[in-house]
């Protein structure tokens, strides 16, 4: 194993796979255009991170690392082409690094899926298997989105331009598959779901795959597993967590397998997909000869990922969500209304990536129905370039809902919502950017 350099370290699929092989003692070193909190944890560890891009920068590299958000024409990966060096993309160093495990899960999906494996990590952890962990988000739990342990690897694998079909495990969770998302990479839904089933196929015949069962996409997988399949879900399933009750943020469910029911469950996250994701967890642990009691215990006490459902403050309520496609906003926002019946619901969202807004902004008409008021502002590009016609407006434009605001620039919310929230309502902000600066200065402002 030669020394990595990854471009783009602190990206959320970049920076766990270098930690994990930092920890693991190869020699790791990277850059990226920010700091951030994933670029200063690297550095606690040791790893080289750099701001900004220059081909010094590779130093001793023996192989480079970058994402789909890396265009070739970066000056280090420019570079490390011309001196020969191999260039490989995330997905294929992650492959490399759980081919090497005797034992490996891997959770894929078009929701849910860093959720599900964050919650996974924990119930295995606490189950005493001693997981190492790749997670596309900070997990409170432990830091960041990595942990390194000497039993079953857990990866939550990326679906967003076909890559996973360089990582195989020995077994899968698959939480749902639509295309809400990544028109850009699929042509349609089959051509979506060929992609998952050459992944389920590739699965290890004595592993086990896991399917949400409240999905009929994600059903229609079963035959393409070569080993042992199980269904979870809120609906159905081998493992169905059926909902008592919610209150507050706290969904409390009883998890039934084949029928039975083992139990009770708190899980500090509301919402029906959250009850889905832990059913999840806790299928996959108890598949393992986990103890319930143990697994349920891990589950209570899970503290939640970063920029999922995350309370910045009580009064008002503030929430900030990564929710950034019409399926996510929907099921986001049901789950507060669920949870605080009573409350007005203020939606703050910023739109993410010129593509996606081109070719989802129609599905958004009634995403927002269960919120009282809604803010849309001007959409986050990550890496893209402009497009004429497409911006954050061409959302709130096409919203079917009676309260819509405009405002384009996040610093101008938070006066209006200063104005204009009372210490009895939520506020959720919701996208993939950096929306959350409006839940945080918002929560530094006025709560309490």
């Amino acid at each position: 194993m030669g020394d990595l350099h990854f471009v783009g370290a602190g990206g959320a699929g970049m920076s766990p796979l270098a930690e994990v092989y930092a920890r693991r003692g190869v020699q790791v070193s990277g850059c990226d255009l920010r700091d951030s909190a994933a670029v200063r944890r690297l550095r606690t560890l040791g790893v080289d991170v750099r701001l900004g891009h220059d081909p010094d920068h590779l130093q001793t590299a023996e192989r480079v690392v970058v994402s789909r958000a890396v265009p070739p024409t970066e000056p280090e990966v420019a570079a490390a082409r011309a001196r020969g060096l191999p260039v490989l993309h995330r997905a294929q160093l992650l492959g490399q690094l759980l081919a090497r495990e005797p034992d490996s899960v891997g959770v894929v999906g078009t929701h849910g899926k860093t959720t599900t494996t964050a919650l996974l990590t924990v119930a295995l952890e606490a189950a005493g298997l001693d997981p190492t962990a790749l997670v596309g988000g900070e997990v409170h739990q432990f830091g960041g989105g990595a942990r390194v342990g000497s039993g079953v690897a857990v990866a939550e694998v990326d679906e967003s331009d076909g890559s996973l079909v360089w990582v195989r495990v020995r077994g899968a969770v698959v939480t749902s598959l639509d295309l809400t998302d990544h028109a850009d990479h699929y042509r349609d839904l089959d051509s979506l779901l060929r992609t998952f089933a050459r992944f389920v196929a590739s699965t290890d015949p004595k592993g086990m795959v896991a399917l949400c069962a409240d999905c009929p996409n994600a059903r229609r997988l079963a035959a393409q597993a070569p080993g042992r399949v199980v269904t979870y879900g809120v609906e159905a399933g081998t493992y169905r967590g059926r909902i008592l009750r919610v209150q507050g943020r706290w969904s409390h469910f009883v998890l039934l397998r084949e029928g039975r029911e083992l139990g009770e469950v708190r899980l500090g996250l509301p919402g029906r997909h959250n009850v889905a994701n832990a059913t999840a967890a806790l299928a996959v642990g108890l598949e393992r000869g986990a103890s319930f009691d143990v697994l349920r215990e891990a589950l209570a006490g899970f503290q939640g990922v970063r920029r999922r459902f995350e309370v910045y403050c009580e009064s008002p309520l503030v929430v900030d969500d990564y929710a950034h496609n019409p399926v996510k906003v929907r099921s986001l926002l049901r789950a507060v209304r669920e949870a605080w019946p009573g409350r007005r619901v203020v939606a703050v969202f910023q739109p993410h990536r010129y593509s996606r807004t081109r070719t989802t902004y129609a599905q958004y008409a009634d995403a927002f129905a269960d919120a009282d008021e809604v803010v849309v502002t001007e959409l986050y590009p990550a890496d893209e370039p402009p497009e004429p016609g497409v911006s954050g407006k061409l959302i709130a434009d096409h919203l079917r809902h009676p309260c819509v605001r405009w405002i384009p620039e996040l610093e101008d919310v938070v006066p209006l919502l200063r104005r204009t929230v009372g210490p009895e309502d939520v506020v959720v902000t919701l996208g993939a950017g950096d929306v959350w600066r409006v839940a945080q200065t918002l929560a530094q402002e006025v709560g309490r």
